[in-house]
């Protein structure tokens, strides 16, 4: 029987992000991920933005969350010697004068001025659209993270691949046993899976579905993020992906026919260029009912901690909440209150 001192359930990118800070605090672990089930991480985009677009604030934590995230993929680009951080400018693209005047508006408060440039400029889209630019976004190579990562595990010796089945858990003199592995405490990480994990789905998740195409466009020329209800992201190679879709109802990891005529119909509002669909991945975002990560230990099963509902933002929010997940553990520091899955409470039966 191996001993460790946790185990952690699900080797996406908050698995990834909880290992790296318990191996830098010299925690002994293991990484169990599946290889049968699909994680949102391997195929989302892995995009991030400062604002929130609706009312062109600044998003929540986001100069803590971002410095956390910057200094953790940093570490993983030396450990992994592979292109993890990309730094991206954001264009917005602004059709209503309205919306051009309250851009200009949010833009010349001094909190906004590091993210929201004043100027905006013409596009190459309808005549009454312009582009505005938003600095401090980009994306996280998410693919070369996921393999780069699980290959260092596997020849460091603490990545077990195989499925987890929870009622095989077991608790015996201060250890959890799963097969040949005894751990104090158990991290489960497993995204929108944890719906199937009997410790935790009480907790008032709300996952959905999403949808993205990647297409071949050699007439656009674009080297920024694109934004209006969807993103254009460049890949390279006059590749792009275009999303995401949202759907609450249909909760399927399969690509989506009605998916890709929506992302279709918004991407040619904006796009005066012809393109070739390639190709179309669906996954399911671990999202919550109030937007913020479940984040904790099990109100009555000591040593069972859960680690998820990062959503949309997992990218910006998991490396940095990781960290304060394990000082909470190894020193009793405070979590968020936002995070703290206690806020949940009063929807678990004892």
């Amino acid at each position: 029987m191996q001993k460790v001192d946790y185990l952690i359930v699900g080797g996406a990118l908050s698995g990834i992000c909880l290992a790296d800070s318990l191996a830098q605090n010299k925690q002994s672990f293991a990484l169990l991920t599946s290889p049968e089930k699909p994680a949102a991480s391997a195929v989302a985009a892995g995009t991030w933005n400062p604002l929130v677009f609706r009312k062109y604030t600044l998003s929540w934590r986001f100069e803590s969350l971002y410095e956390g995230m910057k200094k953790r993929m940093a570490h993983f680009e030396i450990l992994l010697n592979e292109k993890i951080f990309e730094s991206l400018k954001i264009q917005k693209v602004i059709s209503s004068a309205s919306d051009q005047d309250f851009w200009k508006t949010r833009a010349a408060d001094p909190a906004m001025e590091a993210y929201m440039r004043v100027e905006t400029e013409p596009s190459h889209f309808p005549a009454n659209a312009v582009l505005a630019e938003i600095s401090n976004g980009g994306r996280i190579h998410l693919k070369n993270l996921l393999h780069g990562y699980h290959q260092y595990a596997s020849q460091q010796g603490f990545l077990i691949k195989k499925d987890f089945e929870h009622s095989q858990l077991q608790f015996e003199s201060g250890y959890w046993n799963y097969e040949n592995i005894s751990a104090k405490n158990i991290l489960f990480c497993e995204g929108a899976h944890v719906q199937q994990n009997p410790f935790f789905n009480w907790l008032p998740f709300k996952p959905a579905n999403g949808d993205t195409i990647t297409i071949h466009a050699p007439g656009l020329k674009l080297q920024s993020i694109l934004k209006k209800n969807i993103f254009v992201l460049p890949l390279g190679q006059d590749h792009f992906q275009v999303g995401a879709t949202y759907n609450w109802e249909n909760l399927s990891w399969k690509a989506s026919e009605n998916a890709r005529k929506e992302l279709e119909e918004k991407l040619k509002l904006i796009l005066n260029v012809p393109y070739e669909v390639v190709s179309q991945s669906a996954g399911i975002r671990p999202a919550t009912h109030d937007r913020r990560p479940f984040v904790g230990e099990h109100p009555e099963q000591k040593g069972l901690y859960l680690f998820n509902g990062m959503g949309s933002k997992g990218v910006l929010i998991a490396p940095k909440i990781a960290e304060e997940f394990v000082d909470h553990i190894l020193h009793g520091t405070p979590l968020d209150p936002e995070v703290d899955l206690k806020r949940c409470l009063k929807y678990y039966s004892m």
